[in-house]
């Protein structure tokens, strides 16, 4: 069973992950904040780390280059709602290894062909 890490201040957004993910086989932790993101991060291991890339206090960037400095090989997809382009163009001046960006609205074939990577 894949372990995934959602991060994301929007509840919504969570629940929808969530429901997604465990219809998928998946075990979903939830994380309002960066902060408790890192925290969970810390102590657990996860296949995937799902993040937002807006949010209040540490955003998607920050957090998964400090997530890239505890575990380099750490699979990270940034979550948004601006498009792939616009967060491409976020991460030119300080570049963090993301390995996809996930559009909103996503689908759920979409979160499916993610996970079967």
């Amino acid at each position: 069973m894949k372990r995934v890490l959602i991060v994301d201040d929007e509840k919504v957004v969570l629940d929808v992950l969530e429901r997604i993910l465990k219809r998928l086989g998946c075990s979903a932790e939830v994380a309002h904040t960066g902060e408790k993101a890192m925290e969970m991060f810390e102590t657990d291991v996860f296949d995937l780390v799902m993040l937002d890339v807006l949010m209040p206090g540490k955003n998607g960037f920050e957090i998964a280059r400090e997530m890239k400095k505890i575990r380099p090989d750490q699979r990270i997809v940034l979550v948004t709602g601006m498009g792939e382009h616009a967060v491409n163009v976020k991460n030119v001046n300080n570049p963090v290894q993301i390995d996809e960006v996930l559009a909103k609205p996503f689908s759920f074939e979409k979160i499916k062909s993610l996970l079967d990577e």
